[in-house]
This record gives structure tokens, sequence and C-alpha cells, in this order.
């Protein structure tokens, strides 16, 4: 064989050679990527648990227990926001309220509690 024939040969072998380490340092990477992410996923999994467990505990009670509705006034002193921001949250369909006999606003206490809930635990 000559010699430019056995230069030829080996180029190709560490052409090759090279390629294939590229792809096993790529796949190498996309596996540590691959692990990372799981973790994140598996921590992601983990907080939502603990929303939802957040979100069942009983918490006060915006108007004591005797009743299943509040006026807009009630909600804002417990949420501890104006009433004019729960008008808007109603607005913005943040917030499920109706119109009672007198065009008075009543919004269920359930609602209220769920939305201090997500407040706190966002805070």
């Amino acid at each position: 064989m000559k010699t430019n024939e056995i230069l030829q040969i080996v180029g190709e072998a560490a052409a090759e050679f090279a390629a294939m380490f590229r792809k096993f340092l790529l796949s190498e990477i996309a596996s540590k990527q691959m692990e990372r992410a799981a973790g994140d996923l598996e921590r992601a999994r983990a907080r939502r648990a603990d929303v939802i467990k957040s979100l069942s505990r009983p918490t006060g009670h915006p108007a004591g227990r005797e009743a299943a509705h509040v006026g807009t006034e009630k909600a804002a002193q417990f949420l501890g926001v104006s009433q004019r921001t729960i008008l808007r949250m109603i607005e913005r369909g943040e917030l499920q309220a109706e119109r009672g006999a007198r065009g008075v606003w009543k919004i269920a206490c359930a609602d209220i509690e769920q939305l201090k809930r997500l407040k706190e635990f966002a805070e």
C-alpha cells in the first residue's frame, strides 16, 4: 500500500471516530439534561401537591360561619384589599358574585377563602 492510501484510510477512520465521539458527547449532554428536567418535573409535582393540600386546609371565615355569602365590604376586609379592588375582580371575572335583591353583590365565602389561600401561597 502506498503512503497516500494509508493516510487516506487513517484520515477516514479518524473522521468516523470523531463523528462517533461527537454523538456520544451529545447523548451524554442530552442524558444529563433529561435527568435535570426529570428532577424539575418532580419538584413541580411536589409543589403542586403542596398547593392542593394548602387549598384544602380551613382558614378563617369572612362571615364567621353563620353566612354562606358576604358583601363586597366584608370580602375586602377579609382579603385586606379595598372594596373597589373587589368590584374590579368581579368585573374581570376573577371573583364569582351575584346581585342580591337590592342590587348588592353577594360573594360566596368559599370563593373568598380560596382566593385568600391562593394569595397567601403566592406571597
